[in-house]
């Protein structure tokens, strides 16, 4: 609790009718390291935010403060925001964020609305029901839920287009950035683009002689049957061989024995 004095507070409360209350914690976001998405100077920091205190609810609440450039909600406190948590350009694809409490990270546009929401108290509690787009709760919220999974064919196919072609475009600019760059002497590379790589004569047939190699060794062994027996056969053959080893050395004994008479 002693770390909790840094912090001020706010209770948020579902419904009038509902009888429990949540406390938000927040205070001015500091870090030792600067990120440009999250400015100190123009950042509020919130821990305990409920599951259904969605952007939507915190820019309604926090707005009276001043106006708001953006807002991330992230599963634990983090020095720089990920790339899931940022406003995502996607209608069809997107990330499902953390169910349970998260913590908020509410970007200012001018520190002049940092320091308001800073000094000004929050006495009362707010309760959601009452802003002007209440969270949505039962039937509505599961009509939404489905909506959002099941976007419409032609939206969905014109969003992989654009995807794709985004795509081809950054793989032809990598390739031609690589190709114009010089090395440490000045040279510039010239490669030769094909489909397929090109293999010299002694490749090439090295290539062709591993193919009938694999060929041949694929269907060796194939059941499990075969490889039991196989097996079988390889210790029959050890055994066999150990006998006859066994013969030979005892006969180079008797060889070996010195008789005088």
């Amino acid at each position: 609790m002693a770390a909790l004095k840094e912090f001020l507070q706010m209770k948020v409360q579902f419904n009038e009718e509902c009888q429990n209350q949540h406390i938000m914690y927040y205070k001015r976001h500091t870090v030792r390291q600067e990120c440009q998405d999250i400015p100190s100077n123009r950042t509020l920091f919130i821990i305990n935010v409920p599951p259904y205190c969605t952007k939507n609810i915190l820019r309604q609440i926090f707005s009276l403060f001043g106006e708001i450039d953006d807002i991330y909600q992230l599963r634990q406190p983090a020095n720089t925001i990920p790339q899931y948590a940022k406003e995502d350009s996607s209608s069809c694809f997107r990330r499902q964020l953390h169910t349970g409490f998260r913590v908020a990270y509410i970007v200012f546009k001018t520190p002049i609305s940092l320091m308001k929401a800073l000094k000004e108290s929050c006495d009362d509690t707010v309760v959601l029901a009452n802003l002007e787009e209440p969270p949505l709760v039962g039937y509505k919220k599961w009509c939404q839920e489905y909506a959002a999974e099941r976007p419409a064919p032609q939206l969905l196919q014109s969003e992989i287009d654009q995807f794709m072609e985004d795509f081809q475009k950054r793989e032809k600019l990598d390739e031609s950035q690589n190709s114009n760059e010089p090395d440490d002497d000045g040279w510039v590379t010239v490669k030769r683009k094909n489909k397929y790589p090109i293999f010299s004569n002694e490749d090439q047939e090295q290539q062709q002689s591993k193919k009938k190699k694999k060929k041949k060794t694929d269907l060796i062994n194939f059941y499990r049957f075969e490889v039991r027996e196989s097996k079988r056969e390889h210790i029959a053959q050890l055994r066999k061989k150990f006998e006859e080893d066994k013969k030979k050395i005892a006969l180079m004994k008797e060889t070996r024995r010195f008789k005088p008479y």
